[in-house]
């Protein structure tokens, strides 16, 4: 017989989503090389309707935080943004690379979520191209 867990899904069931403790501080990176590749980084999941999807684990969700406390991206182009932390949708296979929270048509949308929170970085771009803002939101 296969075990439920407390929240009635089968054991296991979250495993690889919850690799580490999440951190809601903002800390910069000590290793900004290994937090670019590491907030990039999917694993499978089981939904409830038994669809296998990819999503960030809390590793890449802690990095993903850390890599934009440290990159300061205001007054940088688009591509610059893109060429330093990757692109916000081509960068990741996960379902969740669209964002959460809507945006407008001048802003970008990295999120990194796996199922059950995460972190949505939106930047607001500026006629010319160059981001003139970053907000961090939290997905609950």
């Amino acid at each position: 017989m296969i075990g439920i867990s407390e929240h009635g899904e089968p054991a296991g069931f979250r495993e690889l989503r919850f690799d580490e403790p999440v951190s809601q501080e903002d800390v910069r990176s000590t290793d900004l090389k290994g937090d670019l590749r590491k907030m990039w980084e999917t694993v499978a999941h089981n939904t409830i309707d038994h669809k296998t999807i990819r999503v960030s684990p809390v590793s890449a969700i802690n990095a993903a935080s850390r890599v934009f406390a440290t990159v300061n991206l205001i007054g940088r182009s688009t591509n610059e943004v893109f060429e330093l932390v990757g692109h916000n949708t081509k960068s990741s296979d996960s379902v969740y690379n669209r964002g959460f929270y809507p945006i407008r048509t001048n802003e970008i949308a990295y999120c990194f979520e796996c199922g059950n929170f995460g972190w949505q970085f939106t930047l607001t771009v500026d006629a010319s191209g160059r981001v003139t803002d970053l907000e961090k939101q939290w997905i609950p």
